[in-house]
C-alpha cells in the first residue's frame, strides 16, 4: 500500500513538472507573439525609452529618449536622440544632426529583408523549447483589456535568490499589441565595506547585498529599461518622414554630396 502511495506521489510530481514546463512553453509562445505581432510592414512606432538603475555606475544608467520608426517595404526612417538612419534598397545613410555629419554606406539588402532579419520574425518551436530551458514565463491576472506577462531567467545572481533577468510585458489582451515592456538586468558590483554596511541598513537593499569572506563586498545592481509604445500604426497612407534623397544627391555615378538644405553637413562615403 505504501509503495502504491509512493508511486502515486512520484507520478503526480512528474505530471506537475511536465505540466509546468508545458505552461511555460505556452506562455513563451505568447511572449514571442507579443514581441512580433506588430512587426508587419508598413509600421510606424513612437517609443519612449527610459533607463534607470538602483546603483549609478555609468552615464547610461539614467536616460530618457524618444525613438521614432517608420518602416515601409521600399524605405525606412529611424530617429533617436538627434541621430537619423535612412535606408533604401541601395543606400544606408546615418545622420548625426548635433555634429552635422553624415556617413553613407552601400546597402545590398532589400529593406523588407533587412527588417525581417533585424526584427527576428521567425522563431521555431525548437528555439522556444531552448528558451524554456533558460527562462520561465507566466501570465498575471488581466485588468480590463491589459494583460501582463512575466519572463524570468532560471539563472540566479550568484549567492542570491534573484533572477539575473526579468521582462514584464503589458499588452492588449485581444490584439497582443504591446503597451509597455520593462527589462530588468541584475549583476554584482564590488563596493567598499562602508558602502556595503550603509546599503545593508536600508530596507530597499534587503536581499541585494553579498559578501565573500571578510574583504569582498558586493551590491546587486538592477538596471531597468522601460519601453513605452506611444504609437503603433500600420496606416498605408502614412509617409516616411524623410528619404535618402532628402539628405544627399548623386552629383556623378557613385559619388554623393549633401542637398542644399544640408550643405553645411560633412558627408563621409564608406564605399
Amino acid at each position: 500500500m505504501r509503495k502504491r502511495i509512493f508511486l502515486s506521489i512520484q507520478l503526480f510530481v512528474c505530471f506537475a513538472a511536465v505540466r509546468g514546463q508545458m505552461d511555460t512553453l505556452t506562455q513563451m509562445r505568447r511572449f514571442i507573439r507579443v514581441c512580433n505581432v506588430y512587426k508587419q510592414l508598413p509600421v510606424t512606432l513612437d517609443v519612449l525609452v527610459e533607463r534607470r538603475a538602483n546603483l549609478i555606475t555609468s552615464a547610461n544608467d539614467s536616460s530618457r529618449t524618444v525613438a521614432f520608426f517608420c518602416l515601409h517595404s521600399d524605405a525606412s526612417y529611424v530617429e533617436m536622440g538627434g541621430m537619423e538612419q535612412l535606408v533604401n534598397d541601395s543606400l544606408l545613410l546615418l545622420v548625426n544632426n548635433p555634429s552635422k555629419r553624415m556617413i553613407l554606406y552601400a546597402n545590398h539588402q532589400a529593406v523588407a529583408d533587412r527588417f525581417r532579419q533585424y526584427m527576428g520574425l521567425q522563431v521555431g518551436d525548437s528555439s522556444i523549447r531552448r528558451m524554456g530551458r533558460s527562462y520561465t514565463a507566466s501570465m498575471a491576472a488581466s485588468t480590463g483589456d491589459t494583460a501582463l506577462l512575466e519572463v524570468k531567467s532560471r539563472g540566479l545572481v550568484s549567492h542570491t535568490t534573484l533572477p539575473k533577468e526579468e521582462i514584464r510585458m503589458r499588452f492588449h489582451s485581444n490584439t497582443d499589441e504591446p503597451y509597455e515592456v520593462e527589462e530588468l538586468q541584475r549583476s554584482l558590483v564590488p563596493v567598499t565595506r562602508e558602502t556595503y554596511a550603509k546599503a545593508g541598513a536600508e530596507p530597499g537593499w534587503a536581499g541585494k547585498t553579498v559578501t565573500a569572506g571578510d574583504s569582498l563586498f558586493f551590491l546587486v545592481k538592477e538596471q531597468t529599461t522601460l519601453f513605452s509604445y506611444r504609437k503603433i500604426s500600420h496606416d498605408l497612407q502614412e509617409k516616411v518622414p524623410a528619404r535618402v534623397c532628402d539628405r544627399i544627391v548623386a552629383y556623378r555615378p557613385g559619388k554623393y554630396g549633401p542637398v542644399v538644405a544640408f550643405a553645411d553637413y560633412i558627408l563621409t562615403q564608406q564605399f
